[in-house]
């Protein structure tokens, strides 16, 4: 069952937090770092991404890489979410007081 306006009778708001991101992107990146970012020599970044993963493939196949403190980031990235939505939709919850229970 979904969580959803229909299954809950009320509006739902879905917020999404990437916690893995693949080899490719992840060496696109770094070469997009070392040659001073995309169009270097006359390569879009489409063909450099295409180029990354062809070099990629046969060795890492689609790796999908996750922080090692995963666990942390989400426990992490939840306070900043329930803060950032008690900030938003209670006018008596200010930055200050999210911002010492982030501490």
């Amino acid at each position: 069952m979904g969580i959803t306006p229909e299954t809950m009778g009320i509006p739902v708001l879905a917020v999404g937090v990437p916690t893995v991101v693949d080899a490719v992107t992840i060496v696109h990146d770094a070469l997009d770092q070392i040659t001073g970012g995309a169009g270097g020599a006359g390569v879009s970044p489409p063909q450099k991404r295409e180029a990354v993963q062809r070099v990629l493939h046969p060795y890492l196949r689609d790796l999908i890489v996750t922080p090692k403190e995963v666990d942390v980031l989400i426990e992490d990235i939840t306070k900043v979410v329930a803060g950032a939505l008690n900030i938003a939709l209670h006018p008596g919850v200010t930055p200050e007081e999210v911002f010492r229970y982030l501490q």
